[in-house]
């Protein structure tokens, strides 16, 4: 198509005023707009250019873009110019450029390329836009989010060194309100201590919560990867609300089902925590009925596995609309709660927080009125096969036929399901009236239960008169009985004896302490006499199944040298008396390295081994002394340490040791466990037993730390040894703690000052396992703080002082003490 005269000067004519109107645009933009040419010579610059740059138009134009650059930055305008020539796109990039007064400040460049008609690159146009003050904004708001994050970290700080400020003078009202328990009191005192009691542990709960929660917010929660056994630590979990549950009559059971792996590694302190705060929460909201504890497995591969975890309750239940907001920090379900229940609100939340650090997801099904249902997933890694042990069926308890008697319908099925699992046939009955028909049944049809576990209080006949028409039945006489009661008493194992019951264990009870009961009753009525060694229990830790020492080399009999590794001399003597008491012979060293070299000349049949030892630690020297085992042969080794912490135990375990014993040691406790790691079965069951024939808050352990200068109790045991014939015990164990707790004082005092915080934690640590062995708790309590403050130095010089003051006071102390001797 040709164009007429006048359609191509009507072309023209907005081509031009296209491009007059492009100038305009160019001319008044603020940004810097110019072109130059391959060779760097500028050929526009605009008005912006002038504004932002410093430089007229008439000093630009003609003149090499590079007074405008760094001279660090010539190279990087270099490879740009080459890349667009190469036909590579550039598109917006952040730089430094230099103003004419020599001022160096942040733009944004665009670069395009500038072509002739034919397509070729002739030049480059640029746009630059200063950046400075979008950089300040920046700056500003990376000052304030840090100022916020700091805030935040002074702020969990804070809460954390408050709550361990306010746990240590905590820790006194509990204990000596502990102490006011056991003294003679009025009906009225003695319900106002249990009020200080109960008070004080409500305030702990909340304290302990605050801390969790400030070390959550302050990005310190921290998870650790070790081998633990799934089955002990929902056990040992279960087993502390046991009392708590039993008091409000209402039952608890744990069931893990058969096809989960309980050989796992991942941070089983952390999953208690969790399965801690559920099960707390279900027992505390539940007035009667049943909380109930079920592991099943939801996912799994060669490695790992996934687990689903589930505590159900038949409590209050929670509306629906506040279930979500559960796990939310400082949220309950109302107000009425807090009032009538107590707590912070941040249990849950801190349970989110955990479960997904375990990888897992948290939620919650109620129904008002109806009880609720908390379960949680979380992952966790398989132990490797060569850490795990064969398990060993026992044939004797296939088939045997077993009746679980209990009015409870979730412990009949806890019950069930665990005999069930060891190939034993179970029936159940809800009470003692349907047991006896079903008993006797059995025995007329001749299929006869050989086994019979009894709940203590049912409806129609209770546990102990039950066992008694069992026992006086001609048809019935034979069968073997467990009583499992829901709590103990004093009197109570007497009772069972007194009605033919022949083993006695409180729920909830372990799984691997229910199959060593009923394995060991069964083997003393099958096998021939003096055959209970052959006995090998299908459901064992990893660390019982090992192989047993060879104790013949070096050692007499089973109760051979015990070797001692211990750096500390006042605990070297009380070890050494202590097991002198017990009959052990016994040799010293005073690190691992050295344990490894008494090995070497002989073979020990037990080893008590310290964990905080220079040189070499006890959790070094046990994992060398299993490598050099090679699976041959198998010392025994007693870990003995001052760190109560939760985790420490695992970590024993997990670097091989047997047993784990806190320091101060008790002479029965440890009389017990040496004689379960070297006594024989028969032994081991004898030592059970005994300890069930205690009551239960005779056998359970605390760790309160009483803040009184000198404990005589811990002393009084003492004098009983000595009273036993152990000649001046008393004497000699205050003459080495005091002449080695002044020397110890001076070289912490010195290595304060040295701000040498190695030998500070190296020093308070020893100081706190000595000074709790003579009962100078106050004083092992400003070890601890010192051995936690390591870093706070200022702090650590307070304490040291405050200790040193201390210190003189408890030497005081225990010379009056030892004159009463």
């Amino acid at each position: 198509m040709v164009n007429t005269e006048g359609e191509v000067i009507a072309e023209r004519k907005r081509m031009e005023e296209q491009i007059l109107l492009s100038g305009a645009i160019v001319e008044s933009s603020q940004d810097a707009i110019m072109s130059k040419t391959l060779d760097g010579i500028v050929k526009s610059w605009n008005r912006g250019a002038e504004a932002i740059f410093g430089y007229r138009e008439d000093e630009m134009i003609g003149r090499h873009v590079s007074v405008l650059f760094p001279l660090e930055l010539l190279e990087e305008e270099a490879d740009f110019i080459q890349k667009i020539k190469n036909g590579e796109k550039i598109r917006q990039y952040e730089t430094i450029r230099v103003k004419k007064n020599g001022q160096r400040f942040p733009v944004s460049l665009t670069l395009s390329p500038i072509t002739d008609d034919k397509g070729k690159i002739i030049g480059i146009s640029k746009i630059a836009r200063d950046i400075t003050a979008q950089r300040e904004a920046e700056a500003e708001l990376k000052i304030a989010r840090d100022s916020a994050l700091e805030s935040t970290k002074l702020k969990s700080d804070f809460l954390s060194n408050m709550s361990h400020e306010i746990r240590t003078p905590m820790n006194g009202v509990i204990g000596m309100t502990d102490m006011l328990l056991t003294t003679s009191l009025t009906k009225e005192q003695r319900e106002l201590a249990e009020i200080i009691r109960s008070s004080a542990d409500g305030l702990l709960t909340i304290i302990n919560d605050i801390l969790d929660f400030s070390k959550i917010e302050a990005g310190k929660l921290h998870f650790e990867t070790i081998d633990f056994n799934l089955q002990n630590a929902v056990e040992s979990t279960v087993e502390l609300f046991a009392e708590r549950s039993q008091s409000r009559g209402v039952e608890l059971a744990s069931l893990i089902e058969s096809n989960v792996d309980v050989n796992l590694r991942g941070d089983p302190g952390r999953l208690r925590q969790v399965l801690t705060n559920l099960i707390g929460n279900a027992v505390k909201f539940t007035e009667k009925g049943d909380v109930v504890v079920r592991i099943s497995k939801e996912t799994e591969t060669e490695n790992s596995l996934r687990l689903h975890f589930q505590v159900s309750d038949t409590g209050i239940g929670i509306q629906t609309e506040v279930q979500q907001e559960l796990f939310k920090a400082f949220t309950q379900a109302d107000s009425t709660m807090t009032r009538q229940y107590g707590g912070t609100g941040l249990g849950l939340a801190i349970s989110k927080q955990l479960v997904e650090g375990m990888g897992g997801e948290i939620r919650v099904d109620s129904e008002y009125g109806k009880g609720s249902v908390f379960s949680f997933t979380a992952n966790f890694e398989k132990q490797s096969k060569e850490d795990t042990r064969e398990i060993v069926p026992l044939s004797s308890l296939e088939n045997l036929r077993v009746l679980i008697v209990d009015d409870n319908k979730t412990n009949r099925t806890m019950l069930k399901h665990q005999v069930s699992s060891w190939g034993m046939l179970a029936n159940e009955a809800a009470d003692g009236p349907t047991a006896l028909v079903r008993l006797r049944e059995a025995a007329e049809n001749k299929v006869p239960y050989r086994l019979a576990i009894l709940d203590l209080m049912m409806p129609g006949l209770n546990g102990f008169e039950l066992a008694y028409f069992i026992k006086n039945d001609p048809l019935l006489g034979d069968v073997k009985l467990i009583l499992m009661p829901s709590f103990g008493q004093r009197g109570h194992a007497e009772s069972a004896r007194e009605n033919g019951i022949d083993r006695y264990l409180v729920k909830p009870v372990r799984k691997a302490d229910l199959f060593d009961c009923i394995a060991a009753l069964m083997a003393e009525e099958t096998l021939p006499a003096g055959s209970e060694n052959k006995v090998r229990p299908a459901v064992r830790s990893a660390r019982k199944a090992a192989a047993k020492p060879d104790l013949k080399k070096n050692v007499q009999d089973s109760s051979g040298i015990i070797l001692i590794a211990e750096d500390n001399l006042v605990n070297q003597k009380l070890a050494r008396m202590q097991l002198e008491q017990l009959g052990y012979q016994n040799d010293i060293v005073p690190n691992g390295l050295e344990v490894l070299k008494a090995l070497e000349l002989g073979r020990y049949s037990l080893i008590l081994m310290d964990c905080q030892m220079p040189e070499m630690d006890g959790y070094t020297a046990a994992k060398e002394i299993r490598i050099l085992e090679k699976g041959k042969w198998h010392i025994p080794i007693i870990a003995m340490t001052a760190n109560a912490m939760e985790g420490e135990r695992e970590k024993c375990l997990a670097a091989g040791m047997d047993e784990y014993i806190i320091k101060p040691v008790n002479i029965e406790l440890l009389s017990r466990t040496i004689s379960g790691l070297l006594g024989t079965k028969k032994d081991r069951r004898r030592v059970k037993q005994s300890v069930l024939e205690i009551a239960p808050a005779d056998v359970e352990r605390t760790d309160l730390v009483n803040l009184t200068s000198l404990d005589n109790s811990v002393l009084d045991q003492y004098r009983a040894l000595q009273k036993a014939g152990t000649p001046n015990l008393i004497t000699e164990l205050i003459d080495t703690f005091v002449e080695d707790s002044i020397r110890r004082m001076k070289i912490l005092k010195a290595a304060v000052t040295d701000q040498d915080r190695s030998k500070i934690k190296e020093q308070a640590h020893t100081f706190k396992g000595s000074a709790g062995n003579v009962g100078a708790l106050k004083l092992a309590m400003y070890a601890e703080l010192i051995e936690q403050k390591v870093n706070d130095l200022v702090a650590a010089q307070a304490l040291s002082n405050e200790m040193g003051d201390e210190l003189e006071k408890v030497i005081e102390l225990i010379k009056t003490s030892a004159q009463k001797s």
